[in-house]
Protein backbone atom coordinates (compact mmCIF):
# COMPACT_ATOMS: atom_id res chain seq x y z
CA UNK A 1 0.00 0.00 0.00
CA UNK A 2 1.41 3.39 -1.03
CA UNK A 3 0.98 7.04 -0.31
CA UNK A 4 -0.25 9.43 -2.21
CA UNK A 5 1.43 10.21 -5.45
CA UNK A 6 3.14 13.64 -6.00
CA UNK A 7 0.69 13.96 -9.00
CA UNK A 8 -2.31 13.71 -6.85
CA UNK A 9 -1.35 15.97 -4.01
CA UNK A 10 -2.82 19.50 -4.37
CA UNK A 11 0.40 21.57 -3.96
CA UNK A 12 3.63 22.81 -6.31
CA UNK A 13 5.75 20.51 -7.03
CA UNK A 14 8.84 21.11 -9.38
CA UNK A 15 8.34 17.36 -11.82
CA UNK A 16 8.55 18.51 -15.24
CA UNK A 17 5.66 17.04 -16.50
CA UNK A 18 2.78 17.80 -19.94
CA UNK A 19 0.08 18.62 -18.54
CA UNK A 20 -2.84 18.73 -20.82
CA UNK A 21 -6.39 21.07 -19.22
CA UNK A 22 -10.29 20.27 -20.14
CA UNK A 23 -12.63 22.55 -18.64
CA UNK A 24 -16.35 21.76 -18.87
CA UNK A 25 -19.24 23.02 -17.71
CA UNK A 26 -21.70 20.94 -16.06
CA UNK A 27 -25.54 21.33 -15.33
CA UNK A 28 -26.90 19.41 -12.49
CA UNK A 29 -28.95 15.97 -12.71
CA UNK A 30 -32.01 17.86 -10.58
CA UNK A 31 -32.36 21.49 -9.00
CA UNK A 32 -34.85 22.71 -6.18
CA UNK A 33 -35.05 25.42 -3.85
CA UNK A 34 -33.63 22.79 -1.38
CA UNK A 35 -30.76 20.38 -2.87
CA UNK A 36 -28.86 20.26 -6.11
CA UNK A 37 -27.13 17.10 -7.38
CA UNK A 38 -24.75 16.88 -10.18
CA UNK A 39 -22.83 13.66 -11.42
CA UNK A 40 -19.10 14.04 -12.03
CA UNK A 41 -17.93 12.35 -15.65
CA UNK A 42 -15.01 10.09 -15.29
CA UNK A 43 -12.13 12.18 -17.11
CA UNK A 44 -8.76 12.28 -15.38
CA UNK A 45 -7.77 13.99 -12.43
CA UNK A 46 -10.61 16.47 -11.17
CA UNK A 47 -8.52 19.71 -10.51
CA UNK A 48 -9.03 21.32 -6.92
CA UNK A 49 -9.65 24.70 -7.99
CA UNK A 50 -12.79 23.88 -10.11
CA UNK A 51 -15.52 26.02 -9.38
CA UNK A 52 -19.56 25.76 -8.46
CA UNK A 53 -21.57 28.76 -9.27
CA UNK A 54 -24.83 29.59 -8.53
CA UNK A 55 -27.31 32.92 -9.23
CA UNK A 56 -29.60 34.23 -6.59
CA UNK A 57 -32.38 36.10 -6.90
CA UNK A 58 -34.90 38.40 -4.88
CA UNK A 59 -38.22 39.02 -6.14
CA UNK A 60 -39.04 42.05 -3.93
CA UNK A 61 -38.10 44.53 -6.16
CA UNK A 62 -40.77 43.66 -8.17
CA UNK A 63 -43.17 46.04 -6.27
CA UNK A 64 -41.22 48.93 -7.39
CA UNK A 65 -43.35 50.17 -9.68
CA UNK A 66 -46.05 50.84 -6.82
CA UNK A 67 -43.45 52.12 -4.75
CA UNK A 68 -43.26 49.56 -2.35
CA UNK A 69 -39.78 48.14 -3.16
CA UNK A 70 -37.81 45.65 -1.06
CA UNK A 71 -34.31 45.20 -1.48
CA UNK A 72 -32.16 42.87 -0.23
CA UNK A 73 -28.60 42.97 0.14
CA UNK A 74 -26.34 39.89 1.23
CA UNK A 75 -24.91 39.40 4.05
CA UNK A 76 -21.77 41.50 4.70
CA UNK A 77 -19.66 39.35 6.06
CA UNK A 78 -20.22 35.99 4.09
CA UNK A 79 -22.54 36.88 1.65
CA UNK A 80 -23.84 34.68 -0.39
CA UNK A 81 -22.26 31.83 0.66
CA UNK A 82 -24.47 31.57 3.50
CA UNK A 83 -27.30 29.84 0.89
CA UNK A 84 -25.40 26.61 1.59
CA UNK A 85 -26.50 24.62 4.06
CA UNK A 86 -24.93 21.30 3.85
CA UNK A 87 -22.23 19.94 1.14
CA UNK A 88 -21.58 16.26 0.37
CA UNK A 89 -19.41 14.53 -1.95
CA UNK A 90 -20.51 10.81 -2.67
CA UNK A 91 -18.51 8.29 -4.22
CA UNK A 92 -21.20 4.93 -4.76
CA UNK A 93 -23.06 6.05 -2.42
CA UNK A 94 -20.79 6.46 0.38
CA UNK A 95 -19.75 10.28 1.89
CA UNK A 96 -16.62 10.81 1.02
CA UNK A 97 -16.52 14.19 2.44
CA UNK A 98 -19.09 16.55 3.98
CA UNK A 99 -19.75 20.24 5.16
CA UNK A 100 -22.48 21.17 7.49
CA UNK A 101 -23.17 25.03 8.31
CA UNK A 102 -21.41 26.35 5.20
CA UNK A 103 -21.73 29.52 5.57
CA UNK A 104 -20.88 29.57 9.31
CA UNK A 105 -17.86 27.92 8.25
CA UNK A 106 -16.76 29.48 5.53
CA UNK A 107 -17.08 33.16 7.47
CA UNK A 108 -14.52 31.80 9.79
CA UNK A 109 -12.39 30.67 7.30
CA UNK A 110 -12.76 33.99 5.34
CA UNK A 111 -11.37 36.34 7.95
CA UNK A 112 -8.14 33.85 7.78
CA UNK A 113 -7.00 36.21 4.53
CA UNK A 114 -5.49 39.88 4.23
CA UNK A 115 -8.15 42.47 4.38
CA UNK A 116 -6.89 43.65 0.54
CA UNK A 117 -8.13 40.28 -0.48
CA UNK A 118 -10.97 40.10 1.54
CA UNK A 119 -12.17 43.35 -0.15
CA UNK A 120 -10.68 42.85 -3.54
CA UNK A 121 -10.70 39.36 -4.66
CA UNK A 122 -13.38 37.13 -1.97
CA UNK A 123 -16.17 39.83 -1.87
CA UNK A 124 -16.62 39.83 -5.47
CA UNK A 125 -17.03 36.12 -5.36
CA UNK A 126 -19.09 35.90 -2.27
CA UNK A 127 -21.36 39.36 -3.01
CA UNK A 128 -19.96 39.79 0.79
CA UNK A 129 -18.64 43.39 1.74
CA UNK A 130 -16.02 43.40 3.96
CA UNK A 131 -14.89 46.91 3.16
CA UNK A 132 -13.78 48.72 6.39
CA UNK A 133 -13.27 52.70 6.59
CA UNK A 134 -11.20 54.82 8.76
CA UNK A 135 -13.01 57.66 9.76
CA UNK A 136 -11.06 60.46 11.76
CA UNK A 137 -9.41 57.13 13.50
CA UNK A 138 -12.89 55.87 14.31
CA UNK A 139 -13.49 52.22 12.72
CA UNK A 140 -16.82 52.02 10.19
CA UNK A 141 -18.31 50.14 7.93
CA UNK A 142 -18.11 51.08 4.61
CA UNK A 143 -21.64 50.69 3.98
CA UNK A 144 -23.21 48.32 1.29
CA UNK A 145 -23.23 50.44 -2.10
CA UNK A 146 -26.96 49.15 -3.95
CA UNK A 147 -26.85 50.37 -7.54
CA UNK A 148 -25.26 48.54 -10.25
CA UNK A 149 -22.05 49.35 -10.44
CA UNK A 150 -18.80 46.65 -10.56
CA UNK A 151 -19.51 46.73 -6.54
CA UNK A 152 -23.10 46.58 -6.33
CA UNK A 153 -24.27 44.36 -3.59
CA UNK A 154 -28.04 44.60 -4.86
CA UNK A 155 -30.30 41.12 -5.31
CA UNK A 156 -32.86 41.44 -7.99
CA UNK A 157 -35.29 40.01 -9.69
CA UNK A 158 -35.23 37.35 -12.05
CA UNK A 159 -36.43 39.42 -14.73
CA UNK A 160 -35.21 42.87 -15.55
CA UNK A 161 -38.19 46.19 -15.62
CA UNK A 162 -37.73 49.39 -15.58
CA UNK A 163 -35.00 50.48 -12.65
CA UNK A 164 -35.28 46.92 -12.29
CA UNK A 165 -31.61 45.16 -11.48
CA UNK A 166 -31.14 41.51 -12.46
CA UNK A 167 -29.76 38.71 -10.26
CA UNK A 168 -26.18 38.54 -8.64
CA UNK A 169 -23.91 35.64 -9.42
CA UNK A 170 -21.56 33.99 -6.66
CA UNK A 171 -18.94 31.41 -6.92
CA UNK A 172 -16.50 29.35 -4.56
CA UNK A 173 -13.34 26.45 -5.18
CA UNK A 174 -14.56 23.26 -4.77
CA UNK A 175 -11.88 22.86 -2.17
CA UNK A 176 -13.15 25.59 -0.07
CA UNK A 177 -16.69 23.09 0.76
CA UNK A 178 -14.57 19.73 0.53
CA UNK A 179 -11.46 19.25 2.70
CA UNK A 180 -10.22 16.23 0.90
CA UNK A 181 -10.29 18.23 -2.18
CA UNK A 182 -7.70 20.57 -0.46
CA UNK A 183 -5.27 18.04 0.16
CA UNK A 184 -5.53 16.08 -2.61
CA UNK A 185 -7.42 15.38 -6.35
CA UNK A 186 -9.44 12.36 -7.47
CA UNK A 187 -8.30 11.10 -10.38
CA UNK A 188 -11.95 10.23 -11.59
CA UNK A 189 -11.26 7.78 -14.40
CA UNK A 190 -9.78 5.19 -11.77
CA UNK A 191 -12.90 5.75 -9.61
CA UNK A 192 -15.62 3.06 -10.36
CA UNK A 193 -18.74 3.90 -9.67
CA UNK A 194 -20.76 7.07 -9.43
CA UNK A 195 -19.43 10.46 -8.23
CA UNK A 196 -21.45 12.77 -6.91
CA UNK A 197 -21.93 16.18 -5.53
CA UNK A 198 -24.82 17.49 -3.69
CA UNK A 199 -25.67 21.00 -1.91
CA UNK A 200 -28.29 21.35 0.41
CA UNK A 201 -29.51 25.06 0.27
CA UNK A 202 -30.49 27.35 3.37
CA UNK A 203 -34.43 28.11 4.43
CA UNK A 204 -34.09 30.95 2.26
CA UNK A 205 -37.80 32.17 3.10
CA UNK A 206 -36.80 32.94 6.61
CA UNK A 207 -35.29 36.61 5.99
CA UNK A 208 -31.69 35.80 7.83
CA UNK A 209 -29.55 35.31 5.18
CA UNK A 210 -29.59 38.88 3.40
CA UNK A 211 -30.57 42.40 4.68
CA UNK A 212 -34.51 43.46 3.55
CA UNK A 213 -34.37 47.40 2.91
CA UNK A 214 -37.84 48.81 1.44
CA UNK A 215 -38.94 52.19 1.17
CA UNK A 216 -42.60 51.61 2.78
CA UNK A 217 -41.97 48.24 5.20
CA UNK A 218 -45.64 49.33 6.29
CA UNK A 219 -46.94 48.09 3.03
CA UNK A 220 -44.26 45.42 2.44
CA UNK A 221 -45.82 42.93 5.00
CA UNK A 222 -46.16 39.80 2.09
CA UNK A 223 -43.36 37.46 3.20
CA UNK A 224 -42.77 36.34 -0.25
CA UNK A 225 -41.35 39.52 -1.10
CA UNK A 226 -38.28 38.67 1.37
CA UNK A 227 -38.23 35.36 -0.22
CA UNK A 228 -34.57 34.54 -2.06
CA UNK A 229 -34.03 31.84 -4.72
CA UNK A 230 -31.63 29.80 -5.76
CA UNK A 231 -31.16 29.54 -9.81
CA UNK A 232 -29.02 28.22 -12.44
CA UNK A 233 -26.28 26.14 -10.58
CA UNK A 234 -23.55 24.60 -12.34
CA UNK A 235 -19.80 23.56 -12.06
CA UNK A 236 -17.25 24.66 -13.94
CA UNK A 237 -14.55 21.52 -13.57
CA UNK A 238 -11.12 21.71 -15.15
CA UNK A 239 -9.86 17.32 -16.06
CA UNK A 240 -6.06 17.60 -15.47
CA UNK A 241 -3.95 14.83 -17.88
CA UNK A 242 -0.58 14.03 -17.16
CA UNK A 243 1.69 12.54 -19.91
CA UNK A 244 1.39 8.70 -20.46
CA UNK A 245 4.26 7.32 -18.61
CA UNK A 246 2.84 9.52 -15.32
CA UNK A 247 -0.81 8.10 -15.99
CA UNK A 248 0.24 4.96 -16.05
CA UNK A 249 2.81 5.36 -12.47
CA UNK A 250 -0.70 6.07 -11.01
CA UNK A 251 -2.55 3.21 -12.37
CA UNK A 252 -0.74 0.85 -11.82
CA UNK A 253 -0.31 1.94 -8.46
CA UNK A 254 -4.30 1.77 -8.06
CA UNK A 255 -4.49 -1.40 -10.31
CA UNK A 256 -1.89 -3.57 -9.46
CA UNK A 257 -0.74 -5.77 -7.09
CA UNK A 258 -0.30 -4.26 -4.07
CA UNK A 259 -2.44 -2.17 -1.79
CA UNK A 260 -3.51 0.65 -3.75
CA UNK A 261 -2.93 4.16 -2.79
CA UNK A 262 -4.00 5.61 0.37
CA UNK A 263 -4.97 9.56 0.50
CA UNK A 264 -4.96 11.21 3.39
CA UNK A 265 -6.77 14.47 4.20
CA UNK A 266 -8.78 16.46 6.59
CA UNK A 267 -12.17 16.59 7.05
CA UNK A 268 -14.75 19.16 9.68
CA UNK A 269 -16.87 17.58 11.85
CA UNK A 270 -19.96 20.02 13.64
CA UNK A 271 -20.85 19.41 16.58
CA UNK A 272 -23.82 21.38 18.09
CA UNK A 273 -24.59 22.66 21.59
CA UNK A 274 -27.55 24.51 23.34
CA UNK A 275 -27.21 27.28 25.50
CA UNK A 276 -29.65 27.88 28.19
CA UNK A 277 -30.85 31.80 29.60
CA UNK A 278 -29.62 33.59 32.21
CA UNK A 279 -30.14 36.30 34.33
CA UNK A 280 -28.52 39.52 34.75
CA UNK A 281 -25.34 39.24 36.48
CA UNK A 282 -26.22 35.52 36.94
CA UNK A 283 -23.09 33.29 36.39
CA UNK A 284 -23.43 30.74 34.00
CA UNK A 285 -20.41 27.41 34.25
CA UNK A 286 -21.17 24.73 31.78
CA UNK A 287 -19.14 21.76 30.57
CA UNK A 288 -19.61 20.79 27.02
CA UNK A 289 -18.55 17.50 25.41
CA UNK A 290 -17.86 17.51 21.91
CA UNK A 291 -16.65 13.74 21.40
CA UNK A 292 -14.25 12.98 18.78
CA UNK A 293 -12.72 9.95 21.03
CA UNK A 294 -10.40 7.85 18.93
CA UNK A 295 -9.66 10.81 16.20
CA UNK A 296 -7.01 12.48 15.35
CA UNK A 297 -7.67 15.99 15.88
CA UNK A 298 -6.04 18.50 14.11
CA UNK A 299 -7.94 21.99 14.91
CA UNK A 300 -10.96 23.43 16.90
CA UNK A 301 -13.02 26.32 15.79
CA UNK A 302 -15.69 27.42 18.11
CA UNK A 303 -18.30 30.41 17.30
CA UNK A 304 -21.56 31.00 19.60
CA UNK A 305 -24.39 32.47 17.92
CA UNK A 306 -27.15 33.72 21.21
CA UNK A 307 -30.38 34.68 20.29
CA UNK A 308 -29.69 38.70 19.45
CA UNK A 309 -32.70 40.69 20.92
CA UNK A 310 -33.28 44.33 22.19
CA UNK A 311 -29.86 46.54 21.97
CA UNK A 312 -27.87 44.23 20.96
CA UNK A 313 -30.72 42.81 17.74
CA UNK A 314 -30.39 46.86 17.21
CA UNK A 315 -34.16 47.35 17.06
CA UNK A 316 -35.05 45.32 14.17
CA UNK A 317 -31.74 46.46 12.02
CA UNK A 318 -28.73 44.88 14.52
CA UNK A 319 -27.04 41.95 14.59
CA UNK A 320 -29.26 39.22 13.22
CA UNK A 321 -29.72 41.52 9.87
CA UNK A 322 -26.12 42.50 8.57
CA UNK A 323 -24.19 39.46 9.38
CA UNK A 324 -26.89 36.74 9.81
CA UNK A 325 -25.91 33.74 12.48
CA UNK A 326 -22.62 33.96 10.61
CA UNK A 327 -20.64 35.34 13.72
CA UNK A 328 -19.69 34.66 17.66
CA UNK A 329 -21.12 36.78 20.02
CA UNK A 330 -17.98 37.78 22.66
CA UNK A 331 -20.28 37.29 26.24
CA UNK A 332 -19.98 38.54 28.98
CA UNK A 333 -16.84 37.97 31.68
CA UNK A 334 -16.14 34.99 29.02
CA UNK A 335 -13.65 32.55 30.43
CA UNK A 336 -12.69 29.27 28.55
CA UNK A 337 -10.73 25.85 28.57
CA UNK A 338 -10.56 22.81 26.92
CA UNK A 339 -9.83 19.15 28.37
CA UNK A 340 -8.07 16.85 26.18
CA UNK A 341 -7.06 13.51 27.44
CA UNK A 342 -7.99 14.26 31.00
CA UNK A 343 -5.81 17.24 30.73
CA UNK A 344 -6.57 20.75 30.09
CA UNK A 345 -4.72 22.41 27.31
CA UNK A 346 -4.22 25.51 29.30
CA UNK A 347 -3.08 25.81 32.60
CA UNK A 348 -5.56 28.62 33.31
CA UNK A 349 -9.06 29.55 31.57
CA UNK A 350 -8.62 32.43 29.05
CA UNK A 351 -10.25 35.19 29.99
CA UNK A 352 -7.96 37.77 27.93
CA UNK A 353 -9.34 38.99 24.61
CA UNK A 354 -5.69 39.41 23.26
CA UNK A 355 -4.74 35.71 24.67
CA UNK A 356 -8.02 34.38 22.98
CA UNK A 357 -6.35 35.92 19.48
CA UNK A 358 -3.58 34.57 19.89
CA UNK A 359 -4.86 31.10 20.23
CA UNK A 360 -6.85 31.72 17.11
CA UNK A 361 -4.01 33.07 15.43
CA UNK A 362 -2.25 29.51 15.60
CA UNK A 363 -5.06 27.68 13.79
CA UNK A 364 -4.96 29.62 11.01
CA UNK A 365 -2.39 29.11 7.61
CA UNK A 366 -2.63 32.93 7.43
CA UNK A 367 -2.99 35.57 9.84
CA UNK A 368 -6.86 36.38 11.04
CA UNK A 369 -7.72 40.02 10.08
CA UNK A 370 -10.49 41.49 11.40
CA UNK A 371 -11.33 44.99 13.33
CA UNK A 372 -9.96 44.64 17.43
CA UNK A 373 -13.89 46.15 17.84
CA UNK A 374 -15.41 43.20 16.56
CA UNK A 375 -13.47 40.60 18.00
CA UNK A 376 -12.70 42.41 21.41
CA UNK A 377 -14.93 44.82 22.57
CA UNK A 378 -18.29 43.88 23.83
CA UNK A 379 -20.39 46.95 25.62
CA UNK A 380 -21.96 48.48 22.36
CA UNK A 381 -24.64 50.30 23.69
CA UNK A 382 -23.73 54.03 24.10
CA UNK A 383 -24.67 55.96 21.51
CA UNK A 384 -22.77 57.89 19.63
CA UNK A 385 -22.40 62.35 20.29
CA UNK A 386 -20.82 64.85 18.26
CA UNK A 387 -17.80 64.57 19.48
CA UNK A 388 -17.30 60.64 18.13
CA UNK A 389 -16.46 60.04 22.09
CA UNK A 390 -19.33 57.49 24.04
CA UNK A 391 -17.25 55.47 26.33
CA UNK A 392 -13.87 53.26 26.91
CA UNK A 393 -15.27 50.11 24.41
CA UNK A 394 -16.88 51.64 22.01
CA UNK A 395 -14.62 54.48 20.77
CA UNK A 396 -13.18 53.21 18.31
CA UNK A 397 -16.66 52.10 16.50
CA UNK A 398 -18.31 54.29 14.55
CA UNK A 399 -22.29 55.15 14.48
CA UNK A 400 -21.89 54.85 10.25
CA UNK A 401 -24.50 53.50 7.28
CA UNK A 402 -25.15 50.45 6.53
CA UNK A 403 -26.41 50.29 3.15
CA UNK A 404 -27.10 52.96 0.36
CA UNK A 405 -30.54 53.32 -1.59
CA UNK A 406 -30.87 54.43 -5.13
CA UNK A 407 -33.77 56.59 -4.95
CA UNK A 408 -33.57 58.41 -8.19
CA UNK A 409 -36.54 57.92 -10.17
CA UNK A 410 -36.75 56.98 -14.19
CA UNK A 411 -37.46 60.31 -16.21
CA UNK A 412 -41.38 59.76 -16.51
CA UNK A 413 -42.29 57.94 -13.02
CA UNK A 414 -41.65 54.70 -12.09
CA UNK A 415 -38.43 52.57 -10.64
CA UNK A 416 -35.09 53.98 -10.17
CA UNK A 417 -32.22 55.02 -12.45
CA UNK A 418 -29.65 52.77 -12.93
CA UNK A 419 -25.91 53.74 -11.72
CA UNK A 420 -27.62 56.53 -9.45
CA UNK A 421 -24.98 58.26 -7.12
CA UNK A 422 -24.91 56.44 -3.59
CA UNK A 423 -25.92 59.99 -2.53
CA UNK A 424 -29.01 59.22 -3.24
CA UNK A 425 -30.27 57.78 -0.12
CA UNK A 426 -28.28 56.54 2.82
CA UNK A 427 -29.93 54.45 5.33
CA UNK A 428 -30.87 55.87 8.59
CA UNK A 429 -30.35 59.53 7.47
CA UNK A 430 -33.51 60.16 4.28
CA UNK A 431 -37.17 59.49 5.27
CA UNK A 432 -38.56 56.30 4.55
CA UNK A 433 -35.87 54.51 3.67
CA UNK A 434 -36.24 51.42 6.39
CA UNK A 435 -35.09 48.07 6.84
CA UNK A 436 -37.74 45.82 7.45
CA UNK A 437 -38.39 42.77 9.74
CA UNK A 438 -38.16 39.31 7.99
CA UNK A 439 -41.52 37.85 8.74
CA UNK A 440 -43.37 40.59 8.14
CA UNK A 441 -44.79 44.38 9.79
CA UNK A 442 -43.09 47.36 10.31
CA UNK A 443 -39.76 48.17 12.32
CA UNK A 444 -38.10 52.01 13.07
CA UNK A 445 -35.87 53.92 10.55
CA UNK A 446 -32.52 52.52 11.15
CA UNK A 447 -30.54 54.05 13.58
CA UNK A 448 -26.97 54.71 12.78
CA UNK A 449 -25.52 55.05 16.27
CA UNK A 450 -26.88 50.79 16.50
CA UNK A 451 -23.82 50.21 14.14
CA UNK A 452 -22.03 49.55 17.16
CA UNK A 453 -24.06 46.68 18.53
CA UNK A 454 -23.80 44.92 15.39
CA UNK A 455 -20.19 44.83 15.06
CA UNK A 456 -18.77 44.84 18.55
CA UNK A 457 -17.29 41.43 19.49
CA UNK A 458 -19.55 39.51 16.87
CA UNK A 459 -16.15 38.07 15.95
CA UNK A 460 -15.05 36.60 18.82
CA UNK A 461 -14.58 33.49 17.31
CA UNK A 462 -12.35 30.57 19.54
CA UNK A 463 -9.70 28.52 17.66
CA UNK A 464 -7.31 25.79 19.37
CA UNK A 465 -4.36 24.15 17.11
CA UNK A 466 -4.02 20.57 18.24
CA UNK A 467 -1.13 20.08 15.39
CA UNK A 468 1.86 17.92 17.28
CA UNK A 469 4.35 20.27 15.41
CA UNK A 470 4.73 23.83 14.40
CA UNK A 471 6.21 23.16 11.16
CA UNK A 472 3.90 21.70 8.95
CA UNK A 473 0.84 22.56 11.28
CA UNK A 474 -1.46 22.35 7.78
CA UNK A 475 -0.03 18.43 6.78
CA UNK A 476 -2.95 16.05 6.63
CA UNK A 477 -0.64 14.16 9.16
CA UNK A 478 0.16 16.15 12.39
CA UNK A 479 -2.69 15.94 14.78
CA UNK A 480 -3.28 14.97 18.41
CA UNK A 481 -4.87 11.16 18.64
CA UNK A 482 -7.97 11.96 21.14
CA UNK A 483 -7.69 8.58 23.54
CA UNK A 484 -10.73 7.11 25.25
CA UNK A 485 -12.06 10.52 26.83
CA UNK A 486 -14.24 13.03 25.17
CA UNK A 487 -12.81 16.73 24.01
CA UNK A 488 -14.73 18.69 26.65
CA UNK A 489 -15.23 22.59 26.20
CA UNK A 490 -15.48 24.40 29.51
CA UNK A 491 -17.34 27.86 29.27
CA UNK A 492 -18.11 30.06 32.27
CA UNK A 493 -19.91 33.49 31.21
CA UNK A 494 -22.39 36.22 32.80
CA UNK A 495 -25.67 37.29 31.98
CA UNK A 496 -24.76 41.10 31.72
CA UNK A 497 -27.05 44.29 32.18
CA UNK A 498 -26.07 46.24 29.32
CA UNK A 499 -26.89 44.22 27.05
CA UNK A 500 -29.04 41.21 26.57
CA UNK A 501 -27.15 38.80 24.26
CA UNK A 502 -25.34 36.90 27.54
CA UNK A 503 -28.81 36.86 28.81
CA UNK A 504 -30.52 34.89 25.88
CA UNK A 505 -30.34 31.19 24.60
CA UNK A 506 -27.71 30.48 22.01
CA UNK A 507 -26.06 27.79 19.76
CA UNK A 508 -22.55 26.33 20.09
CA UNK A 509 -21.05 25.56 16.79
CA UNK A 510 -17.65 23.23 17.27
CA UNK A 511 -15.85 22.70 13.55
CA UNK A 512 -13.49 20.00 14.19
CA UNK A 513 -10.65 19.51 11.81
CA UNK A 514 -9.45 16.03 11.99
CA UNK A 515 -7.66 13.48 9.66
CA UNK A 516 -9.56 10.82 7.40
CA UNK A 517 -7.64 8.33 5.27
CA UNK A 518 -9.11 7.36 1.74
CA UNK A 519 -8.09 4.22 0.05
CA UNK A 520 -8.27 3.49 -3.68
CA UNK A 521 -7.70 0.14 -4.63
CA UNK A 522 -8.48 -1.90 -8.04
CA UNK A 523 -11.64 1.64 -8.71
CA UNK A 524 -12.82 0.99 -4.98
CA UNK A 525 -12.76 3.65 -2.24
CA UNK A 526 -13.18 3.31 1.02
CA UNK A 527 -12.65 6.35 3.56
CA UNK A 528 -11.66 5.49 7.93
CA UNK A 529 -10.62 7.65 10.82
CA UNK A 530 -6.42 7.96 10.99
Amino acid sequence: MSLLPQTLLNATNNEDQTLEIHSEILEPLSHSKNITRWEIPHKNILDADSVMIWKVYCDGKANDLEGNALTAVPLLNVGLYDTMKRARLYVNGKIISELNEVGKYLAIKTDFVPQEVKVEVNDYFSYANNEIKNDGGQIALAGAKMMRTPNDKELGPKVATAGHHYEVEASIKLHQIFMILKDAQLDTNNIEGKIMIEIDWCDLNSGKHALFVGTNPVANTNPEWRYLRVEEPRLILDFLTYNAEVQAQIRNSIWGDGGGINMPFREVALVRKNLLATGAGVERKLDLTMGMTGRAVQKIFIAKVMDATGTDAGTGNGTSKIWGDCRSDLLSDQSWNIRVNDLMIYDRDVDNRAEEFNYLQQTGERQFTCPPSTFGIRNATKADSSAKVANNDDIWVEACDIAYRNNTPVAGGGGNVVNAPKADGVLGEVAGNQLCDPVGGAVAPVQLANTRSMVCGRKNYLGVNLAKYKNGAESPLNAMRIGSTPIIFNLNYKGANDATTSQNTGTLYFFVEYLKMMNLKNGQISVMDM
